[in-house]
């Protein structure tokens, strides 16, 4: 007799794409966690009208380590091809016979990567920042979601290739008391963020509040870290290529970096990791002497991610734009004697106070043939800035934050719009585009690469819909 398909509580979604695969990811309902559980997937083409018999595959449900979610990798794809996947689990041990529901909703897809420099150039949205507040329901970070569903629904622009989220994805230490499952279970379950992940594989990136606040490995409680990285993996670097094989996230001898790479067709990304090989070499400095930097650990000054970074940068070719997501902008640098008394601390948070790290990567790129684009988000507004190095390259920041939260965010006056700290920078090299706007109010960014040449850069009213200002260019890398 076939076993009865269950729905997942939260997903199936898409994550790590490639030419020929893509992973899925879904979480089972809390009372099944620890019951013996199996995924099953199916796929077909968006041509196709049925689901071709031999395209099915099972995974495993992990337990309480794991929250109950599983993943798999849906091997021997097309490239470029948008694909349909329906996924569900079933109670059990063994790869039972099961019959599928031919009107399931259970249903998510991706366009699997194109092989050639000629195809349509990739688009992606960039956010960060979701504060939930309630719990009960569909919260006030699902408006930017159901901005985004919306504007594609209604051809505002194509369905993007991807969904870059630069940390702060939930805010388990925002009076909720650290209920990680039931925050990610609650805020990632929310209409249209399910509907937009459903839709846009989803690459995550951490930052401080997934664990506790303005966090580093100097200074955060051993029981909040644990907890949060073990969420973090569950909900978020589960679906990227944190884990480089399903096997990978299946046992407990692999021990995950943070920081990952992938690429696209036109495009490559490093997604850095500057929370949890982050440590501070004067934790208990003020403000304006704190300093902190990234390394393995704390017993190994071995700074092996700037050096894959660096290196990163040096392969860059030419004929690609580069993209590094750091969670904190690289520039430009906070004015420290401007911010108000509740945001001085987040001044420690930037790049401002780790310029040894950060001259090491800007006088790699400036030594490099490729074109570069810094994405991040953290300080609640959005703007693009550029700057201009000592070869004369141009090199671009684009910063993409919050997709929600309760008060307007930073403005033009709480940043050095002329100067970065720690490095010689001539008159006129550092600027905010767009006539030096930033953004405050609840938005998210559209990313696009317009041939070999330039980038466009779009805001959009996250509460509201429709573009914040006219779209901008970026060009002469």
């Amino acid at each position: 007799m076939p076993v009865e398909l269950l729905d997942f509580t939260v997903g199936p979604f898409c994550g790590h794409t490639t030419t020929d695969t893509v992973r899925i990811w879904g979480a089972v309902n809390t009372e099944h966690i620890n019951v013996q559980c199996r995924g099953i997937v199916r796929w077909r083409k968006e041509t196709e009208l049925d689901f071709p018999a031999e395209n099915q595959q099972y995974f495993n449900i992990l337990g309480e380590d794991k929250d109950g979610t599983g993943i798999a990798d849906v091997p021997n794809l097309d490239q470029g091809t948008l694909y349909i996947f329906q996924a569900h689990y079933f109670l059990g041990e063994a790869d039972e016979h099961v019959t599928w529901h031919e009107d399931s909703h259970e249903i998510c897809m991706a366009r699997t990567v194109p092989a050639s420099l000629d195809a349509k150039g990739t688009s992606f949205i960039l956010g960060s920042c979701r504060d939930h507040g309630s719990l009960e329901g569909d919260g006030l970070s699902d408006l930017t979601f159901r901005m985004i569903h919306q504007a594609i629904h209604n051809e505002e622009y194509p369905t993007p290739d991807l969904m870059l989220l630069g940390g702060d994805q939930i805010y388990v230490d925002m009076g909720h008391g650290f209920l990680h499952s039931k925050i990610y279970r609650a805020q990632f379950a929310e209409t249209h963020f399910d509907l937009v992940r459903r839709c846009i594989p989803t690459y995550m990136q951490m930052d401080d509040h997934e664990v506790q606040n303005d966090w580093s490995r100097s200074n955060v409680k051993d029981d909040h870290h644990t907890e949060g990285l073990k969420y973090f993996e569950a909900y978020q670097a589960a679906s990227g290529p944190v884990f480089p094989t399903v096997a990978d996230y299946e046992t407990e001898a692999f021990t995950p970096l943070y920081w990952y790479k992938f690429d696209r067709h036109d495009s490559r990304y490093f997604v850095m990791d500057v929370r949890n090989e982050r440590f501070s070499n004067n934790p208990d400095a003020s403000k304006y002497e704190y300093e902190w930097h990234l390394r393995n650990d704390e017993d190994d000054v071995t700074e092996a991610q700037i050096a894959a970074l660096v290196s990163w940068i040096e392969d860059a070719p030419a004929d690609k734009f580069s993209f590094i997501l750091t969670p904190v902008p690289l520039f430009p640098d906070a004015k420290p004697y401007f911010w108000p008394p509740f945001a001085t601390g987040s001044i420690k948070e930037l790049w401002t106070s780790n310029t040894r790290q950060r001259n090491e990567i800007l006088d790699a790129i400036n030594a490099s043939s490729g074109k570069f684009i810094f994405l991040s988000g953290d300080v609640h507004c959005s703007f693009t800035a550029q700057l201009t190095l000592e070869c004369g390259k141009k090199v671009y920041s684009i910063v993409s934050s919050a997709m929600n939260w309760m008060l307007p965010g930073l403005n033009k006056h709480w940043f050095d719009k002329e100067k970065l700290r720690h490095r010689s920078t001539a008159d006129g090299n550092l600027e905010v585009l767009n006539d030096g706007h930033i953004e405050t109010r609840n938005n998210y960014t559209l990313v696009t690469v317009r041939g070999s040449d330039e980038v466009e850069v779009v805001v959009y009213d996250g509460h509201h819909g429709g573009q914040v200002k006219e779209k901008i260019q970026l060009s002469g890398f």
